[in-house]
């Protein structure tokens, strides 16, 4: 039996996340969705997730206190972060990865599932 690979979703707005929700389904990631970056934390740290999708600013943090968190807690080796942002950012590290707004769904689908080594139904 193929397990389904699951993705944490932290974005602050509800259409962006609803988007990227639909895009991650349409390509057979499971999503579990996080209100803020503590939450994105908390439920890294309790399931086998293989990315988190966020937004370079949340409610209740910044992204790079977010992806600091999770480095620091040794999650941040395990899997992909991609971050959407509207402008440019800088980001050395080898699983950080940006995405800059705006983006097509065709861009997502595909960025998504190279990323997560899934495939479009």
């Amino acid at each position: 039996m193929k397990l389904t690979k699951s993705v944490v979703v932290a974005l602050p707005h509800a259409v962006e996340e609803r988007a990227v929700a639909a895009v991650l389904s349409s390509i057979g990631i499971s999503v579990l969705q996080a209100r803020t970056g503590r939450e994105a934390v908390m439920l890294l740290e309790d399931e086998p997730a293989v990315g988190l999708i966020t937004s370079d600013q949340l409610d209740d943090m910044h992204v790079w206190s977010l992806v600091r968190d999770l480095q620091e807690i040794g999650i941040l080796a395990r899997i992909q972060v991609y971050v959407l942002t509207d402008g440019p950012l800088i980001s050395s590290l080898p699983n950080v990865n940006l995405i800059i707004r705006p983006v097509a769904r065709p861009q997502l689908e595909n960025v998504f599932a190279q990323a997560f080594d899934a495939t479009r139904k």
